[in-house]
């Protein structure tokens, strides 16, 4: 977007600055938020990764929540800021390339809508839809997120069903973790899907 838009789901309210992903743009962030929404978050610790505007970050801190939101993008990490500010709601916010800047915190929940094409980047606005040309966020995501999940944590991730989901679970199943289907819906012609990600019980970290 060129100029800062506003943008509603249920009573939050978020802007999103020029060069940050909008919600509105795809039914994908509103489709994990909606799911979300039947969660209860009052007391949990919720990371956001790839946060772009905030939107569920800001969802989950109105519930009580305790909120760290990272996002790879500059531009994003100062809408991040703004929206808190905006909402009077604590969320921390960390620049950071997936989990490399989130030192030693395990969460109950993670959250990633995620760029899931395979290309190469060029730009930070690239950033929101390709993940590599070997899909190197997954590879990455994948091989870190052991070291901040326990066996109670849930990590949601939201996917378009026409991408190559095939591949995806191909590189979580190489790194002990099973995705597992927990909805699917169509929203403007495009079918959307939510997966739990599950990383066998021998393989947590966590003492």
């Amino acid at each position: 977007m060129s100029r800062m838009h506003k943008f509603r789901w249920l009573d939050i309210e978020v802007v999103v600055l020029p060069g940050v992903f909008h919600p509105g743009l795809s039914p994908s962030t509103t489709c994990l938020a909606n799911w979300l929404a039947g969660e209860s978050l009052a007391g949990k610790k919720v990371l956001e990764l790839g946060a772009g505007c905030g939107l569920l970050s800001i969802y989950a801190a109105s519930m009580q929540a305790e909120v760290v939101a990272a996002d790879i993008s500059h531009k994003a990490t100062v809408n991040l800021l703004t929206n808190a500010q905006l909402n009077d709601l604590p969320v921390q916010v960390i620049r950071s390339d997936m989990f490399d800047e989130i030192f030693y915190q395990f969460f109950d929940y993670i959250l990633i809508n995620p760029p899931c094409y395979p290309r190469d980047p060029v730009d930070e606005a690239d950033m929101a839809y390709y993940c590599g040309a070997n899909f190197e966020f997954f590879q990455k995501l994948f091989t870190q997120l052991p070291d901040h999940i326990y066996e109670a944590s849930r990590v949601y991730m939201i996917l378009p069903a026409d991408c190559d989901i095939q591949s995806i679970r191909h590189i979580a199943a190489g790194c002990d973790f099973q995705m597992k289907a927990l909805w699917e819906e169509k929203h403007w012609g495009e079918a959307f899907v939510i997966f739990e990600i599950k990383l066998d019980a021998h393989s947590y970290h966590r003492a």
